[in-house]
């Protein structure tokens, strides 16, 4: 558990950076160096996450990889041909990913950089680069470089890579579907996702979105096959209706910023406004359908930049409570996240096994569940 503690000690270090007016030169500096420690923890965990075990038995078995969308399959094609063992074509893979998105966080939080990447490597970094659901990461990381060319109404572009991102992983088609969406004036955009969460509130509070939402997966040949592989029997885990203490702070922080809208009126901002309130729309929708969280992650990157960004609205006399406010949701989401699931601990890197005998398969599919403190059966949910 130290491992994770000292982590978030060092993904909250470039906040600090920010925060002390540091010599510019010496600030990229360290926080080069902070970014490059801080992927080499999240990249190359061995044991850990859960995806893997599968990952490697298609990886080193190609006539199992007809099972997989194609553009994942042509990666796993080339990276068996250059005779990479699994755990150097996952590495490089996530390292690949990882300085992408700090790449998108730089262009997108521009000055508030360092706290953008410091809020989204804690709040979401665990879940997408040890937890790792790799197909998904790929289509989330495409989907990024998209956002560009349709900000710039380069729309066959942003299909094309839209195209591309379904191929790493099918909940990509929401790229397509938020694009009517997108393209209307904020105005619009705000009045609808006001109307659209308001119902999903009141419907999930009533426990009605659960029949409904039924119907519709029982109804829809996708969404059917989207139920048998990703939703579980038990409905406490698919449908709730409770908030627990970080979806509360979230949602607070959400209405807070929603409801201030003078940072989106300055108009290089809109679009990433826009892009922020389809995260804030996914995590309502989440709030009463958990299993839809992997849709929100598409949206985190611009969701982290927003709520730093929005920081500066604040009188510096309140901004150190805003702050402390995402600190504590940070330790929250950590502690949670690492003892509800076997897959954070113990944690274990594939460095400390580069030179000596690497352990069975056998071994490592059952080292974390057998060591690891959290509660097997309430993972399992």
């Amino acid at each position: 558990m130290f491992d994770y503690y000292l982590y978030h000690i060092v993904a909250l270090s470039p906040a600090l950076l920010y925060f002390l007016n540091v010599n510019p030169l010496i600030e990229k500096k360290i926080s080069s160096l902070l970014v490059f420690l801080i992927g080499v923890f999240l990249c190359f965990g061995y044991m850990t996450g859960s995806d893997w075990s599968t990952y490697e038995l298609v990886y080193e078995n190609p006539s199992w990889h007809a099972f997989y969308e194609p553009a994942f399959v042509l990666i796993m094609n080339i990276g068996y041909l250059l005779d990479f063992n699994f755990f150097t074509f996952l590495i490089i893979t996530k390292l690949c990913c990882y300085f992408i998105i700090v790449r998108m966080l730089r262009r997108y939080g521009r000055e508030y950089f360092l706290l953008a990447f410091s809020f989204f490597i804690s709040m979401f970094g665990l879940f997408l680069f040890i937890d790792n659901p790799l197909r998904n990461l790929l289509a989330i990381v495409v989907f990024l470089i998209a956002v560009k060319y349709f900000e710039e109404k380069k729309y066959k572009y942003y299909i094309l890579l839209g195209i591309v991102s379904v191929s790493f992983h099918k909940s990509a088609l929401l790229i397509f579907l938020i694009m009517p969406l997108l393209n209307l004036p904020f105005k619009k955009l705000y009045r609808v996702f006001l109307g659209i969460s308001l119902i999903f509130i009141a419907l999930g509070a009533s426990g009605l979105f659960a029949t409904i939402f039924s119907s519709i997966v029982d109804s829809i040949p996708f969404f059917n096959k989207f139920n048998d592989a990703y939703l579980e029997e038990d409905n406490e885990f698919i449908f709730r209706s409770t908030l627990n203490m970080k979806s509360i702070l979230f949602v607070g922080l959400f209405a807070l910023i929603i409801l201030n809208q003078k940072y989106s009126k300055k108009q290089d901002q809109s679009f990433l406004y826009k892009l922020f309130l389809m995260y804030c729309l996914l995590f309502i929708v989440t709030l009463f359908v958990p299993i839809f969280d992997r849709f929100t992650f598409y949206f985190c990157v611009f969701g982290s930049v927003i709520l730093v960004k929005h920081s500066s609205l604040f009188k510096p006399s309140t901004r150190l409570n805003y702050y402390i406010v995402f600190v504590l949701m940070i330790i929250i989401n950590t502690h949670t996240m690492i003892m509800n699931k076997y897959v954070y601990l113990p944690y274990s890197n594939y460095l400390e096994y580069m030179y000596e005998d690497k352990p069975s398969y056998e071994y490592r599919l059952n080292y974390n569940y057998k060591y690891s403190p959290a509660d097997k059966n309430e993972d399992k949910k």
